[in-house]
């Protein structure tokens, strides 16, 4: 008995795996991946990078925020009407959402090869398809590559028919044509390979939002128990800096002092009120980035 298409696995390949999230949820956002490969008609980079955003979110360790968003900051700053959004505007875009990592990159290998042999009235034939993504990491804040990383994955689909005695096909079931399973199969292996990558370089940097409101003795913070904050964790307070323009037009973000330090004591599901524990001069708007807890002793 004959069997139609089936999807097998490729070649075991060294896997990424994701450390163990322990909060909070770093915001990122993800811009429409490019398609450097002859393959899909363009709609390739596309997938990949609706793949990535779903990939993302289910991994529970980041607040994903939605190209459209993006897109409406752009235009709203005039920064998307000339065209194609560059690397620089969705950068400043995502800063001016609190977007703290943006999701850059590229599908840059596509391909399949088909091999088939005949044996004593049978032909059986395999497809084998491989796809590569890039994917950079940019720090919005300074504008900075901060993670560079690629992934493949491969996935075949099988194929049997009949031949006559001299070695035409008279019958096929399986993977005789261009089948969007397996390509789909191929990037979305790569794009979650890309996010264990994501979730491990990430890990040992600090989570970073901002002061909503300051009153006499404490702060509103953005985030709580959405992005993971529980009483007691501790920020520093950082000024605002200054954001300058090179002669490119891209923006420089120069940081500022240490103002202080607050430490959050009631936890809400968007926000989080924090005390003073030092420092003045505090204002909405200020970034803060959370402090690394001390090692527990073993």
């Amino acid at each position: 008995q004959t069997s139609g298409s089936t999807l097998k696995a490729g070649p075991r390949v060294a896997v990424a795996k994701a450390k163990k999230f322990t909060g909070p949820k770093k915001r990122i956002a993800v811009i429409e991946f490019k398609n450097k490969t002859d393959y899909g008609r363009g709609k390739l980079g596309t997938a990949a990078s609706d793949m990535m955003v779903t990939a993302l979110v289910k991994s529970g360790a980041f607040e994903v925020i939605e190209r459209e968003k993006l897109k409406q900051i752009l235009n709203e700053q005039g920064l998307g009407m000339s065209g194609a959004i560059t690397e620089t505007s969705a950068a400043r875009a995502a800063r001016l959402l609190g977007v703290q990592v943006l999701v850059v990159g590229s599908v840059t290998e596509f391909g399949s090869k088909q091999e088939d042999i005949a044996i004593k009235g049978f032909s059986f034939g395999k497809k084998k398809t491989t796809a590569v993504v890039d994917c950079r990491l940019i720090d919005t804040a300074g504008g900075n590559i901060i993670m560079a990383e690629s992934a493949s994955s491969t996935a075949a689909q099988g194929r049997i028919g009949l031949v006559d005695d001299k070695g035409r096909n008279l019958l096929n079931v399986g993977a005789d044509k261009y089948d969007s399973a397996l390509v789909g199969k191929v990037l979305r292996g790569a794009v979650n390979e890309l996010v264990n990558k994501i979730r491990n370089n990430l890990a040992s940097i600090p989570w970073k939002g901002e002061i909503l409101k300051v009153s006499e003795g404490s702060v509103i913070i953005k985030g709580g128990t959405n992005v993971g904050i529980k009483a007691g964790d501790l920020f520093d307070v950082i000024g605002k800096g200054e954001v300058l323009e090179d002669s490119s037009g891209n923006q420089i973000v120069i940081p500022g002092s240490k103002k202080g330090e607050v430490q959050a004591v009631n936890v809400f599901d968007n926000a989080a009120k924090a005390i003073i524990k030092s420092g003045m001069g505090f204002e909405k708007g200020d970034p803060i980035v959370m402090k690394p807890k001390p090692a527990v002793a073993q």
